[in-house]
């Protein structure tokens, strides 16, 4: 089995969309490598965050949490982070992400 597809599955994230392709055009890959780990603290404020399962090799990792009652899969490694939510928790991504881009 594959494991990102089985995350995203108990997730319900299946057909949800990164990250990235919701934050649209202007934005990199790089934009999401260096805010992210900066934007997720402030999207998480007031929720536990419980690991669920992961996934760790030589490149990198996958991990799938529990916040508050929504879900967030991050598969990062050297290349690219690819990152899905819950929607209401990417919508709180997305707007640390833009805050974090303006001040920057």
């Amino acid at each position: 089995m594959n494991f990102e597809v089985d995350c995203l599955r108990e997730a319900g994230l299946l057909d949800a969309p990164s990250l990235l392709s919701v934050l649209g055009e202007g934005w990199t890959e790089n934009d999401v490598r260096r805010l992210y780990p900066l934007a997720l603290p402030q999207a998480i404020t007031g929720r536990k965050m419980e690991l669920v399962r992961q996934l760790a090799d030589a490149d990198g990792h996958s991990r799938l949490y529990r916040v508050g009652e929504y879900y967030l899969f991050e598969s990062i490694d050297g290349w690219m982070h690819d990152i899905f939510a819950s929607e209401p928790l990417m919508l709180d991504l997305i707007a640390a992400m833009q805050h974090l881009k303006q001040k920057g």
